[in-house]
């Protein structure tokens, strides 16, 4: 094997002129060793440029992937370009490679090296020492001609006697450079005269190995030679023997650590070559959230799977190429009963899925030798019975915040914010689990969650959970600070839904994206009908949804390369448990409008419950969508009005969609009987839809889903109330849909989880009316500000609410809302 050794070291100090023995203390045997043994490492050859392109080794990412991926979030960064262009080369002769640099850097850095994962990048021992070869391709050194076999004496006797440290030979006396770190020698000596005849047999690390080779293969070679004294001192030296045509060359010792490379830190290559084993390792079992993990099996691992009796657990155990021996795998419950066993084979791979009924469950990894540790991965997901889905990340120009609060009385555990990938594969869990005390809340952009970099671009949505239901709002806004919505899924999961709005490639400067996602463990089959305003079926598709999986509805992307504008979307499952959901996001320059697909429930009679009065500056529309295949009327009546004088009849075909101005229709003056009317909307065939508010002159909408009658409530809260020093106003409609009259209690709660004394409020509801309120207004802007979230309460009796509310900002046009 041929190498080539660079000539970039700086020479610290002189070759030896003359060399004196008087110090030498001369015995007729004498061994030593360094302190630091070198290790073996790989020479990693021009032709192949393994460090940057993985040939030769593990293929991509490559050990300077790797180390972009850490320090830079990518895989493609300039170290790689510096690399390309110092040690690449396809054509250049087989015998270069680096060599003179591993062994530069085993001489120096004398420590043992394992595999290691941090920040969930595993760094084998072939990568760990690959990069700090790369740390010693610019060493400061002190360098002699080791062809002279006094001066090889000598440093034998200084370096490894006298300071306990390796140096670096050349191997081979021709053109070619075998460089390897000595680091032992057992020497006998006989002096006749004035010559000393020496045979000495040298130990050094050998390159000849894989690159994830741990430890030191030794290789020794016995040299002999003559010094020729005179008087005590050693003036010449001639090789003898074999040693005449097979010696050393060109000697070098690393005094400081240098590199070429002005895209690595030394310090941090340091760190990771140091660390073992993986950022999961504790001597107690870790609690593991749902997430990928890739892990280093260097003792045995323990891990505990927290849920609920009732939940789902998937888990697979994937065993990486490497190390030869099984990894063994026991899954446990909370009574030590073994519930899963398994011995994972090379490039195999354990897949647990379970209905939990004694959690929380242990999972025992080990193996059964450890000097030849095991790389594996591990995909953990779980399916709660309380989750809600977060479909749609911005990432670039926009921001995503998040407010999650305990209104209850009580504490809530396994609070978890998880990361999916487009193909529904959780990523890292980015927030918790936490348990939330009683009235706790928690406030965060998705920017400053500790989401991984490297990840980032894997990253397609997020799955909320938690142990009980907790309030849960995510708003995105534009960084112009002109548009924003809600995105809030609630309720809106079933085997049929429907995406209510879409775009063409290219319509008024917006665009349009969309999914269908699987929101169970079990595959589902399911039919997707496009249909146009008028209901005409654009495209039908039956497709097949794998669990936790996603189908892009977009313009552009298969199956859907065309979308009818103001179109919509039916998707049916076979299978009337599935847990299908959906979203659609409209962005333009000027708004985003993000919705959740609608449940098609069956459900004939649903409800708006405001509709703005004469001389406001808002407008209201209703859209409708038959979702049967016959001609469908549906009755919009004010609940208020007992007679049918105020009723307006819409006529809907089989599948047509109708959006409906309803300020000019139903508005009326304050004095009004109708004054704060729901508006209950009856079809006589199964349909949905949903309600629009938009300010006067301004481009920002939100709309809310029409309010199902299962939905209404005894209590709703208002999760959390905006303000940030005025900058946002907070606002609530709460409904009776029925025609009994009620009293409300509505009970401001401050950031501590306590009511706020001396606040609550009592309104009287008539049958079929609602009430708005805005918190500054409605408890002052200096108590609105201290204002976490209001519970609105029937006071007595067995009626419900239904509600919705909406966030705006003072001087924007920007608002968004949900449903409560």
């Amino acid at each position: 094997m041929n190498k080539l050794i660079s000539q970039a070291g700086r020479v610290a100090a002189a070759v030896f002129v003359m060399l004196f023995v008087t110090n030498l203390a001369m015995a007729d045997f004498d061994a030593q060793q360094a302190e630091g043994v070198p290790w073996s490492g790989y020479w990693w050859p021009y032709q192949k440029g393994g460090l940057s392109t993985g040939n030769g080794y593990r293929g991509q990412p490559s050990p300077l992937q790797k180390y972009e991926m850490y320090t830079e979030g990518r895989q493609n960064g300039p170290s790689l370009q510096e690399y390309n262009e110092k040690y690449y080369d396809p054509h250049a002769p087989g015998w270069y490679g680096l060599c003179g640099f591993w062994a530069q850097a085993a001489a120096y850095e004398t420590y043992e090296i394992y595999p290691s994962s941090q920040n969930n990048i595993v760094f084998r021992v072939g990568d760990k020492k690959g990069l700090l070869t790369l740390c010693h391709d610019d060493n400061i050194w002190e360098q002699a001609d080791g062809a002279k076999p006094e001066v090889f004496h000598q440093w034998l006797l200084n370096f490894i006697k006298e300071q306990k440290k390796s140096f670096v030979a050349d191997m081979d006396p021709t053109e070619e450079v075998w460089s390897y770190p000595i680091y032992k020698y057992a020497m006998e000596t006989k002096t006749e005269n004035s010559r000393i005849s020496v045979v000495v047999n040298i130990s050094y690390a050998d390159d000849f190995v894989q690159p994830d080779y741990m430890g030191t293969r030794v290789r020794n070679k016995t040299l002999t030679y003559d010094l020729i004294l005179s008087g005590n001192n050693i003036v010449s030296g001639q090789w003898t023997g074999n040693s005449i045509l097979d010696h050393p060359d060109k000697l070098t010792y690393p005094i400081l650590p240098g590199t070429s490379f002005e895209a690595l830190d030394y310090q941090t290559i340091l760190d990771i070559a140091k660390t073992k084993d993986d950022f999961l390792e504790s001597d107690a079992p870790v609690s593991l959230p749902p997430g990928t993990y890739h892990l280093v099996l260097l003792n045995q691992d323990a891990y505990e799977i927290h849920c609920l009796a009732g939940e789902s657990i998937k888990m697979q155990l994937t065993k990486q190429t490497g190390s030869a021996h099984d990894i063994s795998v026991i899954v446990k419950d909370v009574t030590g009963f073994t519930v899963a066993e398994e011995n994972v084979a090379i490039g195999k791979e354990m897949v647990l899925e379970l209905s939990a009924t004694r959690p929380p469950y242990t999972v025992l990894v080990s193996q059964d030798d450890y000097a030849d540790p095991n790389i594996y991965s591990i995909v953990l997901d779980l399916q709660k019975i309380y989750q809600q889905s977060v479909p749609y990340i911005p990432k670039y120009g926009m921001w995503s915040g998040f407010a999650i609060t305990n209104p209850w009385e009580y504490s809530v555990r396994g609070v978890t914010l998880t990361a999916y990938s487009k193909n529904g594969v959780p990523v890292q869990t980015l927030l918790g689990p936490l348990q939330l005390a009683a009235g706790q809340k928690h406030i965060f952009l998705f920017e400053n969650l500790q989401w991984r970099r490297h990840e980032y671009n894997d990253i397609d949505r997020l799955v909320f959970m938690a142990d009980l239901p907790v309030g849960h709002l995510n708003m995105i806004g534009g960084g112009g600070g002109d548009a924003a919505s809600c995105f809030v899924q609630n309720d809106s999961v079933g085997y049929r839904i429907v995406i209510p709005d879409t775009l063409s490639l290219h319509m008024n400067e917006r665009s349009f994206i969309g999914s269908v996602d699987n929101e169970s463990f079990e595959e589902t089959d399911m039919t997707i009908s496009v249909y146009s305003q008028n209901g005409v079926l654009e495209k039908q598709v039956a497709s097949s949804l794998n669990a936790r999986d996603r189908l892009a509805i977009a313009p552009g992307i298969s199956p859907f390369y065309t979308l009818p504008d103001n179109g919509w979307v039916d998707v049916t499952s076979t299978d009337k448990d599935a847990l299908l959901s959906g979203y659609g996001f409209i962005k333009g320059s000027d708004m985003f409008d993000s919705f959740f697909a609608l449940p098609v429930l069956g459900s004939t009679t649903k409800f708006m419950p405001h509709i703005p009065p004469v001389g406001s500056n808002w407008e209201a529309s209703i859209t409708l969508i038959n979702t049967s295949d016959s001609y469908n009327t549906v009755t919009l009546h004010p609940r208020k009005d007992s007679g049918l004088s105020s009723d307006v009849m819409v006529a809907l075909r089989p599948f047509e969609k109708q959006t409906i101005d309803l300020v000019p229709i139903f508005a009326v003056n304050t004095g009004s009987d109708l004054y704060r009317s729901v508006l209950e909307v009856a079809a006589e065939l199964s349909f949905t839809g949903y309600y629009t508010y938009r300010r006067s002159g301004m481009n920002d909408i939100v709309r809310y889903p029409l309010y199902e009658p299962d939905a209404a409530r005894q209590q709703l809260i208002l999760h959390h109330n905006a303000g940030k020093k005025g900058y946002w106003w907070t606002s609530a409609c709460i409904f009776n849909s029925g025609m009994d009259p009620l009293t409300v209690v509505m009970e401001p709660y401050d950031h501590k989880g306590l009511q706020l004394e001396g606040e609550s409020r009592e309104f009287s509801l008539a049958g079929g009316a609602y009430d708005v309120f805005l918190m500054q207004t409605a408890f002052g802007i200096v108590n609105a500000e201290k204002i976490s979230f209001v519970k609105f309460r029937v006071k007595e009796g067995t009626g419900r609410i239904g509600g919705f509310y909406m966030y705006g900002a003072m001087n924007h046009s920007m608002i968004g809302g949900a449903s409560m």
